[in-house]
């Protein structure tokens, strides 16, 4: 049985954009967690990390490692990088977070599996998108049988990212770039954990538009038979979008505007229903921040607090519904699949 800690040490890989404007501040502001070290080849980059957490900067994980305070290790690093550094952390028996997509292929999605066994250790893969407001109240209203049994599902995640934007690694696939695996995998896990279903088969159309892979037309096949179409693109308007159509009415749920959406017909009479957004009481302080801040999404907080609370040894109700490495791995064969399509 795990023993309680009163603070947990965490070393975090990557200080990266996403690293410091989410993991970075979002650790330093939950309580029992303290970051430790941070870890990145760049001086300036991880200089600037440590004096924002007051930790110790250092080049590489192995010398975070050696650090006693260690108790968890969150990777944000490159996607190329992020087997092997969640393998070197689960040796040596640091529970991990590891930013989506859980690996670039898939020897190193397989590796990260095998190591998270072996050594007896949880893997979470940064799917925090299962804790938004709006993916918990689609599955809720999936539970209740609101629309009866899904027909269809159709999904669109567009993020604009110029070039100039996005860091070299990113722009191309060999290094982990592409759109398939930044956001479409983000979709795929929702899909899988909304719906208890594996993807089975993919076609897919992708361009190089402005960096490689950047847009993809993907159909996907459910294991029950059921088609999700999806579009995601660098280069289009914002756009995130998961739309579950069922036999008796359709969710939409939009992390943009931060709410689900139920779509039903009249009873007695042609023509739609009311649209009824499920946005209860619970979710009331995140829509009074969204006025003031649009792009605030207590998803990251809540995934990092659920990771903490695992390593303290008092899990929250969170905690059962973060993505495993088992979850990545499924989520990494989606996507290699629709890639491959098109080699075919």
């Amino acid at each position: 049985m795990m023993r309680s800690r009163a603070e947990v040490g965490i070393a975090l890989v990557g200080c990266g954009t996403i690293a410091r404007f989410a993991h970075l501040r979002t650790l330093r502001g939950l309580p029992g967690a303290r970051v430790v070290a941070v870890v990145d080849p760049d001086a300036r980059a991880r200089n600037m990390a440590a004096r924002a957490a007051s930790a110790s900067p250092v080049s590489t994980l192995e010398e975070a490692l050696a650090h006693a305070g260690i108790d968890g290790v969150v990777v944000s690093s490159p996607t190329s990088l992020h087997a092997e550094h969640a393998v070197a952390a689960c040796r040596a028996g640091k529970h991990v977070y590891v930013e989506k997509p859980l690996a670039a292929d898939l020897d190193g999605g397989r590796w990260v599996v095998a190591a998270a066994r072996e050594a007896g250790v949880r893997v979470a893969v940064g799917y925090n998108r299962r804790l938004h407001p709006a993916a918990r109240q689609a599955r809720a209203a999936l539970s209740e049988g609101r629309i009866g049994g899904v027909l269809a599902v159709r999904s669109t995640f567009c993020e604009p990212q110029p070039k100039q934007g996005l860091p070299g690694w990113k722009r191309v696939r060999d290094t982990g770039g592409g759109v398939l695996l930044d956001l479409a995998s983000h979709h795929v896990d929702l899909i899988r954990w909304l719906l208890g279903r594996e993807i089975s088969t993919a076609s897919a159309q992708l361009q190089d538009r402005s960096s490689e892979l950047d847009t993809a037309w993907v159909h996907w096949t459910l294991d029950d038979g059921i088609a999700v179409q999806g579009f995601y693109s660098f280069g289009a308007g914002p756009l995130d979008q998961i739309e579950l159509i069922g036999e008796r009415g359709v969710l939409v749920i939009d992390r943009v505007r931060g709410v689900t959406t139920l779509v039903t017909r009249r009873s007695r009479r042609y023509g739609l229903g009311p649209q009824r957004s499920l946005s209860g009481p619970a979710d009331l302080a995140d829509r009074l921040r969204r006025l003031v801040q649009p792009a605030h999404d207590d998803s990251y907080r809540r995934a990092l607090a659920a990771f903490v609370s695992i390593i303290a040894g008092r899990p929250t109700a969170d905690a059962a519904e973060l993505a495993t490495a088992e979850d990545g791995l499924r989520a990494l064969e989606a996507v290699l699949l629709a890639e491959a399509s098109c080699a075919s």
